[in-house]
């Protein structure tokens, strides 16, 4: 008798042809070792570790397949490198519970990453479980379950998610049963995402009602999770939005916050995916909303190793390295731990006060370093001398942000001969006269903003600021040496009290100026 090798994807071809999909296609062994690159490596292993409370970094792929023949799929060799690459960093693939454990307060391992995989391609099965299986790597994967087992073969089987189950090395999430692709969302023929629109009922000629959408969507995600029930694969936990879709675009303002409900109810947490860099932050966590970094066919392995360290929080302890300090369109600028030089061009007469890069028009310019990367940060003091404050030719104020892109930023304000210091809002907000102590006043954006203290000072150009907060919201400000400021923040124990760091400098009326801070610095606190 003769036996005669048919490799995999020819297999799934004459079986295709033949009417059918194989219930399980032939899986390619992963044929390593991968060499990894020791100047990307290097790169990886620089990244500081993670704090227990930091956030995993999460990836989210869609296909692996031999040969990369969509933006969306990755080659198996480069998804063999990059997990290597990760291996050999000293990564650590975590599990779906893993996740739910960190949600509900417990430490992550080192440096987690959790591995995802958006609609359940079957690429999954063929190429990337013998990758992970060669680097001791899992993943999760969100399926869309009323594609698993089509006829082409180019979504997994059931017989295939199980057997990935068996491995031990997935775990499964919703991606709706029925609900990745467009639907019609008005009468001239426009479409839209499914979970985000209110679908155009053509037979009526009107789009449904907010309550049809609402059982809509909650009996699509109602018959995913009967289907992976049905199939014994137990009921998902995890929820991956198709195509991020969340709460743009659509066609109702009511709509995002009716599907929130509806998965919230579904499922303990969801995810979203950027390209580049995405990194949980507070917020994101207590709204259980997890992001992740979308890795694409074209991202090569110095990206990929870029994007993971976009992807990944900074500690505190890692002090304020030069080139992270960005200004409002989100680059870099001077600075680091040296002397740091924000600019303000005159503000044109009757112009609304807007964001400005450094040195842009528009009366103020602001700063932030590592935002996002920073956003877990707690339990710190800032330190920095302030020069140019108020004279001819220099800005009138400086505002210094800590607990920034958090749900409880504060503002300390400081000018020649004036201290204040404010908390809430994430808009801007005036100088001296804009708030009383204790009482509130408004951010260009709408939002409430609470002046905690208001304190006169030496009038001076320069002053030296030390600030502290803590996790429980204590707030300590020195200016100059002398305790000003010891207050409780108005902390609300639905979110953590967490965020990074910036600089605001505000021009005189109809005129710019210059700020200049050095000597920055930034330390844990030790309580």
């Amino acid at each position: 008798m003769i036996y005669v090798a048919v490799p995999g994807a020819l297999q799934v071809a004459l079986a295709v042809r033949g009417g059918r999909a194989p219930e399980v296609s032939v899986q390619e062994p992963a044929t390593g070792p991968w060499p990894v690159v020791p100047a990307v490596l290097a790169d990886l292993r620089w990244l500081p570790e993670p704090g227990h409370r930091d956030p995993p970094l999460i990836l989210a792929y869609h296909d692996v397949s031999p040969t990369s023949t969509s933006p969306y799929a990755v080659t198996a060799t480069a998804f063999a490198e990059q997990m290597s690459l990760l291996a050999a960093a000293g990564y650590t693939a975590i599990s779906e519970g893993d996740v739910l454990a960190w949600l509900a307060g417990a430490p992550l391992p080192p440096r987690p990453v959790l591995i995802t995989f958006d609609d359940g391609i079957s690429g999954i099965w063929r190429y990337a479980d013998p990758v992970l299986a060669a680097t001791g790597m899992r993943a999760t994967a969100f399926v869309i379950t009323g594609m698993v087992g089509d006829r082409s073969g180019y979504y997994v089987s059931w017989a295939e998610l199980r057997r990935l189950r068996d491995s031990g090395r997935w775990d499964f999430g919703g991606h709706t049963h029925d609900g990745h692709h467009e639907i019609p969302i008005s009468a001239d023929g426009t479409t839209g995402p499914f979970l985000t629109n209110r679908e155009w009922l053509a037979d009526t000629g009107r789009l449904e009602t907010l309550a049809e959408y609402e059982t809509r969507v909650r009996d699509d995600l109602a018959v995913q999770v009967d289907d992976f029930a049905g199939h014994g694969l137990g009921r998902p936990a995890l929820f991956a939005y198709p195509f991020s879709a969340v709460d743009r675009p659509t066609n109702d303002p009511a709509v995002p916050a009716r599907l929130r409900a509806a998965v919230e109810a579904t499922f303990a947490a969801s995810m979203t995916n950027e390209s580049g860099a995405a990194l949980t932050t507070p917020e994101a966590a207590a709204a259980r909303e997890l992001r992740r970094v979308e890795i694409l066919g074209t991202t090569g392995l110095d990206e990929f190793a870029a994007s993971v360290a976009r992807g990944s929080p900074l500690p505190v302890s890692a002090g304020l390295p030069a080139g992270r300090w960005l200004d409002d369109d989100g680059h870099p600028v001077a600075g680091g731990a040296g002397p740091l030089t924000l600019r303000t061009a005159p503000a044109a007469p009757g112009a609304p006060a807007a964001p400005a890069a450094p040195g842009a028009a528009g009366g103020w310019a602001r700063v932030r370093f590592a935002p996002d990367r920073t956003s877990w940060w707690t339990d710190y003091r800032v330190s920095m001398s302030l020069h140019g404050l108020g004279n001819a030719g220099q800005a009138a104020e400086t505002v210094v942000s800590l607990l920034d892109g958090g749900s409880l930023p504060v503002r300390i304000g400081l000018s020649a001969g004036w201290l204040s210091v404010r908390s809430g809002g994430s808009g801007n907000v005036g100088g001296r006269d804009s708030g009383t102590a204790g009482g509130n006043a408004e951010d260009n954006r709408g939002e409430t903003v609470r002046t905690l203290a208001e304190h006169s000072l030496p009038a001076a150009g320069s002053h030296r600021l030390d600030a502290e907060v803590t996790h429980g919201g204590r707030l300590r400000v020195s200016v100059d040496g002398t305790r000003v400021v010891e207050t409780s923040l108005p902390v609300d124990p639905r979110h953590p009290v967490a965020g990074g760091i910036a600089l605001v400098a505000r021009a005189r009326s109809n005129g710019g100026g210059t700020v200049i801070a050095d000597a920055l610095e930034v330390a844990p606190l030790t309580l």
